[in-house]
């Protein structure tokens, strides 16, 4: 009886192996225990691919596009805290290892796509994308995130309050680190430090993104400084 058992599931599973050249070449996990899985899951997310849209549900944000590509990468193009913000990475589906997003390897765990919807949870946030072939106009139109040191400093003091700044400049730096509390966290976030802005990541030298972000806060207030000594 064991036999026979064992016998049909080497069957089962040389089955699934034939049906590899009818999958989608999405990238896939590897090991012996998950191939047969990862064959059924990529041959099931042919149903993912295409360019979906997420309208955010908060005024003030414009959404998220996604192009998933029959290749296994992907490109996102976010509202980030205003600025447009475009990752690219890797996906893949698999029964095992569940749905990978970003070459992080961010995990979702969910993904159905019902009703010409494609619904994502990660974690308690559930986002439901709709089909979407172009990147909508307004989101398009958002100005790009910072990808230089110059750049995020210029838009740093063009988006700060004018209070904030003036007290900014009237500091010392030694007392700096105050402001490092105080605007760190959300400078890391708009920039997008940890992720995906990889850009502003390299030209800042491939500095930890906390450094980062009390670098720009500093230079910033060299900037300050500066102004004020010429007025």
């Amino acid at each position: 009886m064991r036999k026979d058992a064992a016998s049909r599931s080497r069957l089962a599973r040389a089955a699934l192996l034939v049906l590899l050249p009818l999958c989608s070449p999405c990238a896939c996990s590897t090991g012996p225990d998950s191939a047969a899985n990862n064959i059924v899951a990529n041959h099931y997310a042919t149903a993912y691919l295409g360019e979906w849209f997420w309208p955010s549900p908060w005024p003030d944000s414009q959404g998220s596009w996604l192009e998933l590509r029959d290749d296994g990468s992907f490109t996102e193009i976010m509202d980030n805290y205003g600025f447009k913000l475009e990752r690219q990475g890797r996906w893949e589906i698999s029964f095992t290892s569940g749905w990978i997003l970003s070459e992080t390897g961010k995990r979702v765990t969910e993904m159905v796509v019902e009703n010409n919807e494609l619904s994502l949870v990660l974690g308690k946030v559930s986002m439901k994308y709709r089909r979407e072939n172009a990147v909508p106009a307004p989101l398009a139109a958002l100005p790009p995130i910072p990808t230089t040191l110059e750049d995020a400093v210029d838009a740093l003091e063009r988006t700060l309050p004018k209070g904030d700044l003036a007290r900014i400049a009237a500091i010392s730096e030694d007392t700096l680190s105050i402001i490092n509390l105080e605007l760190g966290p959300s400078i890391r976030d708009r920039m997008a430090l940890q992720s995906g802005n990889d850009a502003l990541i390299r030209n800042c030298g491939n500095m930890h993104p906390e450094e980062i972000m009390r670098l720009i806060i500093r230079t910033l207030w060299q900037r300050l400084h500066k102004e004020e000594a010429t007025k």
